[in-house]
């Protein structure tokens, strides 16, 4: 997800209930043609506390990776705050 300049990226997980040897979720704060070793990332099933998040920058993207059937237990919602 992309927005303008004067606005951030805000990610809430609502439901989230997966099979976790099955599906692995990661947000990265950078756009993926940017994503590096050293790029800001939180794990859904090691870091939900850290949610929402925030991004720093205008862009938030999401790796989903399956290893078998997903749970269809996984939602989020998007949103843009004002820069401040």
């Amino acid at each position: 997800m992309r927005v303008n300049r004067d606005h951030k990226v805000v990610m809430d997980v609502i439901d989230y209930n997966p099979e976790t040897h099955v599906e692995l979720v990661t947000v990265y704060d950078s756009r993926q043609s940017s994503i590096r070793s050293g790029t800001l990332h939180w794990s859904i099933d090691e870091d939900m506390v850290d949610f929402p998040v925030v991004s720093q920058l205008t862009y938030l993207t999401v790796r989903w990776r399956m290893s078998g059937i997903s749970s269809g237990r996984l939602a989020f919602v998007l949103r843009s705050s004002e820069f401040h």
